[in-house]
């Protein structure tokens, strides 16, 4: 693989001594993996590396690293990361058969745990690559006769692409052998030694969450059973009573949030309960994520608010429709990062920060699951107001006491307005109530349906949430639900709406 650089047989004996921890690692659970590209750059056996771009939030801009990354829930394992990772970053396609082995792991600042996977990628002329530039700045490249001399082995050995060239022949950045100037923060070196110290390489030190997810696209539902979490981490308090919390990003946090019971007084909770999100269409699948925290109950502990013991989170769009999907992931530290300039820049990254969370979830009202029926025996429309979902909060608690209004338009001298009952405190009501509209099925579809959702205020004015217009002149599903429901009698359709928050305007 490397002919003037490594034997076959040192390859060879690279991989006996790696086959033990490669078979006893690569399936466990990790937070992060790297590739370890071992290359030759002019016949000189050298490593890659990757200075990560200044335009990126957090702590790791500018850092000197491998090419690496999260894993993913859709990777199979951390050698799947690493080469999906390499692949992102550096345009370098790796075949899994140029795997050497994985290292042992190492731990970065907030103790996540890091795999290192090695693999011969060849000759390669670092000045050649194209990196992706929202993610790395510079690819270079070290001698291992450079690396392996004592005086370089230390947290400040590798510098930014500002240092002054020196007569080291190997890539577009150079190793200036003077004093450093402008040290640049080094990635942890893996080492060779195969063997784990104790149990350190089973997870991270966060523990671990197992869970299915499973989206019904015929009910719009999205169902997540939590399981079980393995190796959590005390807080603290030594309280060990958690529970699963769930939200779905971006949104108000409230108006998804959902939780499983509190099981007490183990490392390793089992929890075997389904969280259900109504109303979840393709469109959410394609956009949302969906956040799991393992949280200490406060309650039993007299404590108003304790962070999470860890989280993590799950693109929704790797998710095939109407198929379980069970994952075994490790938690993560909450971390705040600064506010990235565009979403693409935070590719790879989890975005914790508020603000963001706060302003996508702005441009968005919530949804209402509507019936509609057109009874023959009776004469007329039944339209059932079954329940809305993620309704934007209106009080200060973070809640809403939303009700129902129905208007047809334009009245008749009919019976043309209704509205539901108050469900208190809560961002995901359920009606199941139902209205009757007298009247022939072509007057009906001359009309309006106006239905508006609002926050109740005891001796003020209650506040507008969000609405929705169904009739013959409304485009997309909302006129093919009122058009389907006239066309055929006795047929009960029913359709999720998303509110508009806008308010509703009508025209004689």
């Amino acid at each position: 693989m490397l002919p003037d650089c490594l034997s076959a047989e040192g390859e060879q004996r690279c991989r006996r001594l790696l086959a033990g921890a490669t078979a006893r690692l690569r399936a466990r659970p990790a937070a992060a993996a790297v590739l370890v590209p071992l290359c030759s750059v002019r016949g000189v056996p050298a490593l890659l590396y990757t200075l990560r771009s200044s335009r990126l939030a957090g702590r790791h801009k500018g850092d000197v690293s491998f090419p690496g990354g999260k894993c993913d829930p859709a990777d199979r394992d951390v050698v799947h990361t690493a080469l999906r990772e390499t692949q992102e970053e550096l345009g370098m396609a790796v075949p899994e058969e140029q795997v050497w082995g994985v290292l042992r792991p190492v731990h970065d600042r907030e103790k996540a745990t890091v795999v290192p996977v090695l693999a011969g990628v060849g000759p390669v002329d670092p000045q050649s690559l194209r990196p992706n530039p929202e993610e790395v700045d510079e690819v270079f490249a070290l001698p291992l006769a450079h690396l392996l001399q004592e005086q370089n082995q230390g947290p400040d050995c590798l510098l930014g692409p500002s240092t002054t060239p020196s007569v080291m022949p190997v890539g577009p950045v150079w190793v200036d052998p003077r004093p450093p100037v402008t040290p640049v923060r080094s990635a942890p070196q893996p080492q060779l030694d195969p063997e784990p110290e104790g149990d350190s390489d089973d997870s991270t030190a966060l523990g671990t969450l197992e869970f299915t997810l499973l989206f019904d696209t015929d009910n719009s539902t999205l169902h997540c059973t939590a399981h079980r979490a393995k190796g959590l981490k005390p807080p603290a308090s030594g309280s060990m009573d958690t529970f699963v919390k769930a939200n779905l990003l971006p949104g108000a946090s409230k108006a998804s949030q959902l939780r499983t019971r509190t099981v007490r007084g183990t490392r390793g909770p089992v929890w075997e309960e389904t969280l259900t999100y109504h109303g979840f269409t393709l469109q959410d699948a394609r956009r949302k994520t969906l956040r799991l925290c393992v949280c200490e109950d406060p309650w039993l502990r007299r404590r108003r608010r304790v962070p999470p013991l860890g989280e993590l989170r799950v693109p929704l769009r790797k998710l095939v429709p109407n198929r379980a999907r069970s994952f075994d992931v490790c938690l993560e530290r909450r971390r705040l990062t600064k506010r990235p300039k565009s979403l693409d820049t935070a590719r790879g990254m989890s975005l914790y920060e508020q603000e963001v969370e706060a302003e996508l979830a702005s441009e968005e009202r919530g949804r209402v699951l509507l019936s509609l029926c057109y009874s023959s025996q009776r004469g007329g429309l039944l339209v059932g107001v079954l329940r809305c979902a993620h309704l934007a909060p209106m009080d200060a608690n973070g809640y809403s006491d939303p009700f129902v209004r129905l208007f047809l338009h334009p009245n008749t001298g009919r019976k043309s307005k209704y509205k539901t009952s108050v469900r208190k405190k809560t961002l995901n009501p359920e009606f199941n109530e139902e209205f009757f509209y007298a009247g022939p099925r072509e007057e009906l579809a001359q009309k309006t349906l106006l239905v508006s959702v609002w926050d109740y205020d005891l001796g003020t004015a209650d506040d507008f949430i969000g609405g929705v217009q169904l009739s013959s002149r409304a485009g997309g599903e909302r006129q093919q639900h009122w058009r389907e429901c006239l066309g055929h009698s006795d047929r009960r359709l029913e359709l999720w709406h998303p509110l508009d928050g806008a308010p509703l305007q009508l025209s004689d």
